[in-house]
């Protein structure tokens, strides 16, 4: 991923660098806006375990900041939950419906 000009480094300064959220689908990642997703397991610590079975929205894309996301098959995934909170998870930590993603399940296993 190349980077913007007018977003510092994280690496080169020691600052994570700030969020771009993109709220419109993006070609190539692999879910889209508005996909109905239910978060099925934890792969790291930033996953509540709370949120584990909840379901939810997709909200949005993000790239830029700096948890190792490659552009664009690999973002982190915004998601509006049920419960009204918005989290990002990895893709890896998300499952949707049969007939909204016939092959989500498949990539993520």
């Amino acid at each position: 991923m190349t980077q913007h000009p007018d977003i510092p480094n994280p690496v080169a300064t020691g600052i994570r660098a700030p969020a771009r959220l993109l709220t419109a689908n993006v070609p190539g990642a692999p879910i889209r806006i508005g996909q109905h997703v239910t978060v099925t397991k934890a792969i790291d610590e930033t996953c509540l375990a709370d949120q584990i079975g909840c379901s939810g929205v997709v909200v949005h894309l993000e790239y830029s900041c700096g948890c190792g996301q490659t552009y664009p098959a690999d973002p982190m995934i915004g998601v509006q939950l049920d419960d009204g909170r918005t989290d990002e998870f990895w893709l890896e930590e998300l499952d949707c419906p049969k007939e909204e993603c016939d092959d989500l399940a498949t990539r993520t296993r």
